[in-house]
Protein backbone atom coordinates (compact mmCIF):
# COMPACT_ATOMS: atom_id res chain seq x y z
CA UNK A 1 0.00 0.00 0.00
CA UNK A 2 1.33 3.62 -1.12
CA UNK A 3 1.70 6.81 1.28
CA UNK A 4 -1.29 7.89 -0.34
CA UNK A 5 -3.42 4.87 -0.02
CA UNK A 6 -2.47 4.41 3.93
CA UNK A 7 -3.27 8.35 4.21
CA UNK A 8 -6.46 8.09 2.65
CA UNK A 9 -7.30 4.50 4.94
CA UNK A 10 -6.75 7.11 7.68
CA UNK A 11 -8.65 10.15 6.57
CA UNK A 12 -11.89 8.41 5.09
CA UNK A 13 -13.09 6.52 7.88
CA UNK A 14 -11.86 9.29 10.43
CA UNK A 15 -14.27 11.66 8.21
CA UNK A 16 -17.40 9.81 7.82
CA UNK A 17 -16.98 9.25 11.71
CA UNK A 18 -17.13 12.97 12.80
CA UNK A 19 -19.64 13.91 10.42
CA UNK A 20 -21.75 10.58 12.04
CA UNK A 21 -21.58 11.76 15.45
CA UNK A 22 -22.17 15.49 14.28
CA UNK A 23 -25.39 14.31 12.77
CA UNK A 24 -26.32 12.57 15.86
CA UNK A 25 -25.32 15.48 18.43
CA UNK A 26 -28.25 17.29 17.46
CA UNK A 27 -26.36 20.57 17.50
CA UNK A 28 -27.44 23.19 15.16
CA UNK A 29 -25.57 24.82 12.52
CA UNK A 30 -23.74 22.10 10.32
CA UNK A 31 -22.48 24.83 8.01
CA UNK A 32 -20.26 27.54 9.99
CA UNK A 33 -22.41 26.24 13.51
CA UNK A 34 -22.13 24.61 16.44
CA UNK A 35 -22.24 21.33 14.86
CA UNK A 36 -19.85 22.41 11.95
CA UNK A 37 -17.54 22.74 15.17
CA UNK A 38 -18.04 20.07 16.49
CA UNK A 39 -17.42 17.91 13.97
CA UNK A 40 -13.88 19.66 13.01
CA UNK A 41 -12.95 19.25 16.26
CA UNK A 42 -13.34 15.30 16.18
CA UNK A 43 -11.88 14.88 13.16
CA UNK A 44 -8.97 16.61 14.12
CA UNK A 45 -8.62 14.92 18.19
CA UNK A 46 -9.14 11.61 15.57
CA UNK A 47 -6.38 12.44 13.03
CA UNK A 48 -4.17 13.56 15.97
CA UNK A 49 -4.89 10.23 18.23
CA UNK A 50 -4.04 7.98 14.89
CA UNK A 51 -1.09 9.77 13.02
CA UNK A 52 0.65 11.77 15.94
CA UNK A 53 0.34 15.70 16.45
CA UNK A 54 3.03 16.62 13.81
CA UNK A 55 1.39 14.65 10.95
CA UNK A 56 -1.86 15.36 11.97
CA UNK A 57 -1.35 19.02 12.45
CA UNK A 58 0.27 18.68 8.71
CA UNK A 59 -3.00 17.18 7.22
CA UNK A 60 -5.15 19.52 9.01
CA UNK A 61 -3.26 22.73 7.98
CA UNK A 62 -2.89 20.99 4.42
CA UNK A 63 -6.57 20.98 4.10
CA UNK A 64 -7.23 24.49 5.27
CA UNK A 65 -4.84 25.63 2.74
CA UNK A 66 -6.44 24.16 0.07
CA UNK A 67 -9.58 25.47 -1.98
CA UNK A 68 -12.82 23.09 -2.04
CA UNK A 69 -15.23 23.99 -4.61
CA UNK A 70 -17.26 26.77 -5.70
CA UNK A 71 -17.46 28.31 -1.79
CA UNK A 72 -14.21 28.55 -0.58
CA UNK A 73 -13.51 29.67 3.04
CA UNK A 74 -13.33 33.18 4.44
CA UNK A 75 -9.93 34.26 7.15
CA UNK A 76 -12.26 33.84 9.91
CA UNK A 77 -13.80 30.51 8.82
CA UNK A 78 -9.84 29.40 8.37
CA UNK A 79 -9.59 30.95 11.87
CA UNK A 80 -11.87 29.10 13.52
CA UNK A 81 -10.68 26.20 11.94
CA UNK A 82 -7.26 26.60 13.11
CA UNK A 83 -8.43 26.87 16.69
CA UNK A 84 -10.16 23.50 16.59
CA UNK A 85 -7.57 21.97 14.96
CA UNK A 86 -5.32 23.24 18.16
CA UNK A 87 -7.82 22.24 20.88
CA UNK A 88 -8.05 19.14 19.24
CA UNK A 89 -4.49 18.26 19.60
CA UNK A 90 -4.62 17.86 23.38
CA UNK A 91 -4.63 14.09 24.67
CA UNK A 92 -7.64 13.56 22.42
CA UNK A 93 -10.01 10.84 23.18
CA UNK A 94 -10.63 8.08 20.99
CA UNK A 95 -13.87 8.39 18.55
CA UNK A 96 -17.50 8.03 20.59
CA UNK A 97 -15.57 7.53 23.60
CA UNK A 98 -17.07 10.43 25.38
CA UNK A 99 -20.76 10.06 24.65
CA UNK A 100 -23.16 12.99 25.67
CA UNK A 101 -26.61 12.74 27.52
CA UNK A 102 -29.12 14.47 26.07
CA UNK A 103 -28.87 17.19 29.23
CA UNK A 104 -25.62 17.50 28.40
CA UNK A 105 -25.92 17.87 25.03
CA UNK A 106 -28.76 20.50 25.82
CA UNK A 107 -26.37 22.08 28.79
CA UNK A 108 -23.28 22.34 25.35
CA UNK A 109 -25.38 23.79 22.56
CA UNK A 110 -25.96 27.61 24.16
CA UNK A 111 -22.29 27.32 25.00
CA UNK A 112 -21.38 26.55 21.92
CA UNK A 113 -23.86 29.16 20.04
CA UNK A 114 -22.92 32.06 22.27
CA UNK A 115 -19.26 31.44 21.90
CA UNK A 116 -19.42 30.81 18.00
CA UNK A 117 -18.07 34.11 15.79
Amino acid sequence: MGLFDQYLAVLTPAAKQSIQEMSYSGLPGRTDGPADAYRHLLWAAELTRRLGQPLARAVLDGHEFMDFGANPQNAAQHAIDYHNNAMAESAPPVMGQMDLSAAQLAALAPVLAANWQ
